[in-house]
């Protein structure tokens, strides 16, 4: 998900883009990036705190590896903020066994 005021507009390509351009160099060799929509009713509540889908952009012609998979593993139906560090807890959550299958399958194992 984008974050309102930071990251606007961007796309994977312009998430590695500005990676690489603190790093002051194509350090990027793979991304491996989320192909999955969220619910409707999901997405809407992203959309009402300026946050939305990361597209994924022309990853076909980088000079990195791009890799699409379904990598949501669950939503929450609501945020969540822990009162003493005022932390907010994402709506959806990353599946973590498909990203180990996938850092798995990049590193050849």
């Amino acid at each position: 998900m984008t974050k309102q005021g930071q990251t606007d507009g961007f796309t994977v390509v312009d998430h590695v883009a500005e990676i690489e351009r603190f790093a002051g160099d194509a350090v990027v060799d793979a991304v491996i990036y989320n192909s999955e929509q969220p619910t409707d009713d999901v997405a809407v509540r992203y959309e009402q705190e300026g946050a939305y889908i990361v597209a994924p952009g022309d990853v076909e012609g980088q000079h990195y590896r791009a890799i699409a998979a379904s990598l949501i593993g669950g939503m929450e139906e609501g945020r969540h903020v822990e009162t003493t560090t005022q932390v907010t807890r994402s709506l959806i959550r990353h599946d973590a066994e498909e990203m180990a299958q996938q850092i798995l399958k990049l590193m050849g194992n």
